[in-house]
């Protein structure tokens, strides 16, 4: 398959503090031809307004936005998807270096990786730019370590099996947590002598800190770290 000039790169903005980006990421934004937001209303995405704060020059760009749909309906999420890579397609046939920009790390949990699969399939060039993810930037807002000498670190989300995950050995991560709340907070009582640690919006200015499981909010954006 002939490799076209057309370049999409998912980078991360990391979790919200825009001093935590990393010095690729801010290249690969001033580099860009077209940035791309994982919101309809571009501007108004959580990623487009961390990244301004380390990149003034993003109030210039062309932005383009895109609509994902928070759903658990597999099909409904592949159409959109779908629908979402025909609106950039063009611009990658036009040769033009896209950049998707995504909170966290776009190699967890990110919208982005999918279409990436659509445009490789199509033999554009693809890459990936890690940001900080959120569990990290939490435990150092905690001002704890997420594992010491041979602890084991498990990743786990709203959707998945928790009591089973957070019977495992060691620390354990609760990304996009707060829909669970309630399922969590079950699955903790079971657990005697666990410390439970969250965040909210980390690094953003509506950040707030949490210990008790019982007073989690309903929010997306809450990271909890369980630990023995």
């Amino acid at each position: 398959m002939i490799e076209r000039r057309g370049k999409l790169i998912g980078v991360g903005v990391g979790p919200g503090d825009p001093e935590l980006m990393t010095l690729k990421a801010v290249r690969m934004i001033q580099e860009a031809d077209r940035v791309i937001l994982p919101q309809k209303e571009a501007k108004e995405a959580r990623a487009y307004k961390i990244a301004l704060g380390a990149v003034p020059a993003l109030a210039g760009k062309c932005l383009l936005g895109l609509d994902f749909p928070m759903t658990r309906d597999k099909d409904l999420r592949d159409r959109q998807i779908q629908a979402n890579y025909e609106s950039l397609r063009s611009y990658l046939k036009a040769g033009e270096k896209l950049v998707f920009l995504t909170i966290g790390d776009p190699c967890i949990y990110s919208t982005f990786c999918y279409l990436k699969i659509y445009a490789e399939e199509e033999g554009y060039q693809t890459s990936l730019v890690n940001g900080i993810p959120s569990f990290v930037a939490a435990a150092a807002r905690l001002n704890i370590p997420l594992c010491l000498d041979d602890e084991e670190v498990h990743l786990l989300n709203g959707k998945s099996h928790l009591a089973e995950g957070l019977a495992l050995p060691g620390s354990k991560i609760v990304m996009k947590a707060g829909p669970c709340s309630e399922k969590l907070a079950e699955a903790v009582d079971k657990l005697p002598g666990a410390r439970v640690y969250a965040v909210k919006d980390c690094g953003l200015p509506g950040e707030e800190v949490f210990n008790d499981i019982h007073e989690l909010p309903g929010d997306y954006m809450l990271t909890v770290i369980v630990k023995e």
